[in-house]
């Protein structure tokens, strides 16, 4: 899935672990910040929404830089 936060694309990709777990991921293009998940969703949309978030956290952090 892709979605985009401040001009950036972000990747989205989820992985059933075992059943009501789910593992996560994002890619900044541009960017190539990756990270799995410390622990695993309950959902996959809850996934898709801890993986977005993470991401614009990123997005954001690197804005901020680039404003310095």
């Amino acid at each position: 899935m892709e979605l985009k936060y401040k001009g950036r694309t972000v990747s989205i990709y989820t992985l059933k672990a075992a059943p009501d777990s789910w593992d996560w991921s994002y890619v900044i293009h541009g960017v190539e910040a990756r990270r799995h998940a410390d622990a695993l969703a309950r959902s996959e949309d809850v996934a898709v929404e801890c993986a977005f978030q993470a991401a614009r956290k990123v997005i954001d952090r690197l804005s901020e830089e680039d404003n310095d």
